[in-house]
């Protein structure tokens, strides 16, 4: 068994697809650290920008919860304090990596390890969103957090899945 400690599982919720446009909304750290203890950095963020009504459906947040959050930029150190060198792991790096550069003005240096990356290595011809690799390995998780956190919850399990694949 590989090791999946010592590692920062992280995803982000956005206002859109884009990050010259949109901004990032939600964002969700879990740290695992060498002794398997976790600690979680997870918020909510204000984009100072209203969300459209399709962001709206699918993030089910809204502009009213999200205007009483703090700013990236109020939030910034403690997010950097939390990764601090650790590496990280993802799904989508090249979505995450495009908001955090563009948020943390490219602050961020930690190595990425991209889940999205190794399943198209291992598993080429399949779909490689992270629904069709939860249902593929089987993974489910059934609590009222939002999608964001739950995606942070069950990377370090797919995470040692592909490791031991």
């Amino acid at each position: 068994m590989k090791q999946i400690n010592n590692k920062i599982y992280l995803s982000i919720e956005t206002s859109g697809l884009n990050p010259i446009d949109f901004k990032i909304i939600e964002i969700a750290a879990l740290k695992i650290d060498e002794h398997n203890n976790k600690s979680l950095f997870h918020k909510l963020i204000n984009p100072q920008q209203d969300l459209s009504d399709e962001a709206i459906k699918l993030t089910l947040m809204n502009n009213e919860d999200l205007k009483k959050q703090k700013s990236i930029v109020e939030i910034k150190n403690d997010f950097l304090n939390f990764i601090g060198s650790t590496n990280i792991v993802v799904h989508n790096k090249e979505f995450i990596m495009g908001f955090l550069d563009k948020e943390f003005e490219d602050e961020i240096k930690n190595e990425i390890v991209d889940i999205n990356e190794i399943f198209k290595n291992r598993f080429p011809n399949e779909s490689s969103s992270f629904s069709s690799i939860l249902e593929k390995f089987n993974l489910k998780i059934e609590t009222s957090f939002s999608d964001t956190l739950n995606e942070v919850l069950l990377l370090p399990n797919v995470y040692q899945i592909l490791l031991d694949k």
